[in-house]
This record gives C-alpha cells, structure tokens and sequence, in this order.
C-alpha cells in the first residue's frame, strides 16, 4: 500500500523537479524516491517528443493524398485521364507520401 506524502519547496524547485523528472520519464514520485535512495533507478527507453499539431497535419495531409489517388484511379477508369499522366502523378504521390512518413518521426505508432 502506498501513501503520500506533502513536501514543501519553491516554485522554482518544484518546477526544475518536474523538468528532471519529464527528461527521465518518470512520474515526480518515482525520481524524488530515486533520489532518496528508496526505489532502484529505472531505465527507460528515450522517446522523442512528437509535436502533436505536426502530426495531425502531417495525417491530415497523409489522408488528402489518399484521396486524390483515389480520384486518378477513378478518372483513369472514366478514361479523362490517360495513362501517363496518371502514372507521373501516382509516383509524385507516393513520394510525398513516402515523406510525409518519414517526417512523422519513423515510428510504426505514428503512421497513419
């Protein structure tokens, strides 16, 4: 069973405290008791920040792409677009696609 406890400190220490405990991952409790000597170090993995609002244009852009090819493949069936043209943008599409992946930091999680 757990309990808490109440600490007193500045504003200053109370944030630096949160800095250090967002940089190693960890909850503030579990630094503070690291720090004291009552709780073995945890190691986690580093996870790079992702900037939220990035990656939903990044997704949202993800999904325009899919729809306009979707749109070419439409209008090549209609036959209002020959071949070639359809073929040039389908590769441009998939290179910005491609981009847009990699710009979504590389994880598998991110990719829409």
């Amino acid at each position: 069973m757990t309990e808490k406890m109440d600490i007193r400190c500045t504003v200053a220490e109370k944030r630096v405290t949160r800095e250090k405990a967002a940089l190693a991952g960890l909850p503030v409790s579990a630094l503070l008791r690291e720090q004291l000597g009552l709780a073995q170090p945890h190691r986690r993995k580093s996870v790079e920040k992702v900037d939220e609002r990035q990656f939903r244009e990044i997704v949202r852009c993800c999904k325009v792409l899919d729809e306009i090819a979707q749109d070419i493949k439409t209008a090549k069936k209609q036959r209002a677009l020959d071949s070639e043209t359809a073929l040039g943008i389908m590769v441009a599409l998939v290179e910005l696609r491609r981009s847009l992946d990699f710009a979504s930091t590389g994880h598998e999680k991110f990719r829409s």
